[in-house]
C-alpha cells in the first residue's frame, strides 16, 4: 500500500539494500524458478511459507511469470 506499483517496490528495494542481499534474492529466485513448479503449488508457497500478500495473479497470468519478471529488474538494476 506504500507503493503506486509493484515495480516500485522492487525499484526501492534496489535502492535500499546491499548488493550482496539483492544477490541472495537473485539466486533464491532462480533457484525457485528452476523447480518448474505448478501455478497452485507457486501460489502456495508464496502465500503461506512466505507471507507473499500480493496477488501477482490479478495482472500476472502465473506466478512464474511474476518471479521471472521479479528476477529480470533485480538483475538488470544491479548492473
Amino acid at each position: 500500500m506504500e507503493y503506486d506499483t509493484p515495480d516500485k517496490v522492487i525499484a526501492d528495494f534496489l535502492q535500499t539494500s546491499d548488493p550482496e542481499i539483492i544477490l541472495l534474492v537473485c539466486e533464491e529466485l532462480q533457484s525457485l524458478l528452476s523447480q518448474d513448479k505448478d501455478e497452485v503449488t507457486i501460489r502456495d508457497y508464496l502465500l503461506r511459507d512466505l507471507s507473499c500478500y500480493y496477488c501477482y495473479w490479478n495482472k500476472w497470468t502465473s506466478g512464474q511469470e511474476w518471479l521471472s519478471h521479479v528476477l529480470a529488474m533485480l538483475q538488470s538494476g544491479k548492473n
